[in-house]
Order: C-alpha cells, then sequence, then structure tokens
C-alpha cells in the first residue's frame, strides 16, 4: 500500500498542476520557470526517494545526512559560526533546513534496524541538531528538536491521528502567519514584538495585502519585490519569508489551494510519517529556505522514501534485511 501511495499519480498531477499555475497565471514572467521547475525537480526528488527506499529503506535519509553533514563539515568554520551569510549554502537557516531533512531521514531510517544501529542513527539526529543550534537557527533547531520528540512518541496511537495531528499542525502554523501578517497592517501587537521581527511580520502583511488585492493569479511569480512597499524600501527584504504566503502574494488564493492539495496528498501519502513532513515544514512557513534547491530536493528525498517504506514503530517494528 505504501508504494502505490509514493508512486501515485494523484500527487503528481497536482503537483504538474501548481506547476502549470506558475507558468500560465503570469504568462512571460521571468521567475516562472524557474520556480515552476525547483517544483517538478522536486517531484522528481520523491521518485528518487522512493525508488532508493525499494532497494533499502535506509538509503534515502541516511544519504541525505551523510551529504548534510558533510557540507557542514567543509563549510567549517564559516557553517557553525552563527551567522546569517554562511556556508555552505550561503544562508545559516538554510543551512538548518537541511540538516533538518537529514534528521528526519536518520529517524526514518532508525525504525528498520535492529537496536544497536538505531541507536547510532538517533544518536546521528542528535548530532545533527546540535549542529543545527550552532548555525544561529532557532526555526531549525526548534525543528530538529521537536522531529526527535515526535519520532519518539510515534509508536503510539493509530497513523490516523498522527496525520490529522500533522495536518493540524500545518494549518496553524500558516494561520499564525496569515494572522501576525494581517495584524501588523493596523499595528505591531506585542506577540508580533516579542517572537518576529517587525519587518519581517511587515513582510507577511504585504503578502496578504497583495493577495487579497489579486486573489485569483497574484501578483506574478517573483514579483513581490517590485509590489511590496517594504522590499521597495530596503532590497535586503526582497521575500516574504514565508513559503505559503509567497504562494498567497504571488500565485493568489488559486495557488494556495493547488499547494494545499499538495500538501493534503502527501500527508495521506506519508502515513504517520506525516508528522515528520510537518516539522520539516515549520521553519518553510516564517523563512524563505525553499528557495534553496539543495533543501528541496533534500527534504523531498527523505520524504518519498518514507512514503514507500515508512517510518517503522520504534521499537516495535522488525529491522528490514
Amino acid at each position: 500500500m505504501r508504494a502505490i501511495a509514493g508512486s501515485g499519480p494523484l500527487g503528481v498531477l497536482l503537483a504538474v498542476l501548481l506547476a502549470g499555475w506558475v507558468l500560465l497565471s503570469h504568462p512571460g514572467a521571468p521567475a516562472g520557470p524557474a520556480m515552476a521547475g525547483l517544483l517538478l525537480a522536486g517531484v522528481g526528488a520523491w521518485a528518487a526517494g522512493g525508488l532508493l527506499a525499494r532497494i533499502h529503506p535506509c538509503l534515502p535519509g541516511v544519504g541525505v545526512a551523510v551529504v548534510a553533514g558533510t557540507a557542514m563539515l567543509i563549510g567549517v568554520p564559516d557553517s557553525i559560526s552563527g551567522t546569517p551569510l554562511a556556508a555552505p549554502l550561503g544562508y545559516a537557516n538554510a543551512n538548518a533546513a537541511l540538516l533538518t531533512a537529514g534528521v528526519a531521514g536518520l529517524l526514518a531510517a532508525a525504525g528498520h534496524t535492529p537496536d544497536g544501529q538505531r541507536r547510532k542513527l538517533v544518536g546521528a539526529a542528535v548530532v545533527l541538531t546540535l549542529l543545527a543550534l550552532v548555525t544561529g537557527s532557532r526555526a531549525g533547531a526548534a525543528a530538529c528538536v521537536l522531529l526527535l520528540v515526535a519520532w519518539h512518541l510515534l509508536a503510539r496511537g493509530r497513523a490516523v491521528l498522527w496525520q490529522l495531528s500533522a495536518a493540524a499542525l500545518i494549518v496553524l502554523a500558516v494561520g499564525a502567519t496569515v494572522t501576525l501578517g494581517a495584524s501588523q497592517q493596523d499595528r505591531p501587537t506585542a506577540l508580533v514584538d516579542t517572537t518576529v521581527s517587525t519587518a519581517r511580520t511587515t513582510l507577511w502583511s504585504d503578502a496578504v495585502r497583495l493577495g487579497v488585492d489579486q486573489p485569483v493569479r497574484g501578483v506574478g511569480p517573483g514579483a513581490f519585490e517590485a509590489s511590496s512597499p517594504t522590499a521597495q524600501r530596503d532590497p535586503d527584504l526582497n521575500n516574504p519569508h514565508s513559503m505559503p504566503l509567497q504562494v498567497v502574494a504571488e500565485l493568489g488564493f488559486t495557488g494556495l489551494a493547488l499547494l494545499a492539495a499538495v500538501a493534503a496528498w502527501m500527508v495521506g501519502a506519508l502515513g504517520r510519517g506525516a508528522v515528520l513532513m510537518s516539522a520539516m515544514a515549520l521553519q518553510p512557513t516564517v523563512d524563505y529556505v525553499l528557495d534553496f534547491p539543495a533543501v528541496v530536493l533534500a527534504s523531498a528525498l527523505v520524504l518519498g522514501g518514507i512514503a514507500v517504506s515508512g517510518i517503522g514503530k520504534p521499537g516495535l517494528t522488525p529491522p528490514v534485511p
């Protein structure tokens, strides 16, 4: 059943429809082909993760973790300096998102291994979590910790309950960014002042406003910078710092509906592993880490493997030979 879910045509169709909307909503938009291409590359990485998982369920996750860890080591000392523009990806939060994919991959693999190997994989996941912490990315480190906590609880309860929990977590995260962005249109709230920068919530406010002004097709792929008053005042703030709100601003609520359909399909395909996806999705909700191809490909590879082989039930599932 997982093999069918992992390679079913519905998810591919939904992703292709979203990529098509990127190209057709504003024909000729310069950023359209790159955005659509990255989306389709993610589909290919998901499929590749499924193929690797059929060879051995540990291959996708361990492979991504090795690549992420190696990239960070090559970038030392810059990668662990805590500075925003750090190697290897040139952005500390993106580095943390890459490590988050590695942590999810190791934990997914750990459910398919004997006790001794399982402890080693979980230990490696803890090491990557510590690396995410020293990058200075609070959201990335929090996502890694959430992955570790969730994985240890996944043996309990039915898969459908974990799927519902994953969907609820994603909805709450997106809802929070929309609410903060909408509140910033009037005045910053105390919550805004104490949790996230005013500049970021102002960008979210601009994204919400652009989506409301152009609800069907948005302002166009890559056009946020030219349409946002905040981005026009400061070239460094050229992105909404939220993937869902970027979709709302640039592709309208039509694009958001297609993105939601893709996410819903993923939750169904991943089973109880959808909780890992929801933890991985928290950082892209408040930052632009999915603009980095390495993060997209690594995350999709891990999730594609989970869709086919599952994550097992820690301590309960017999190891796969």
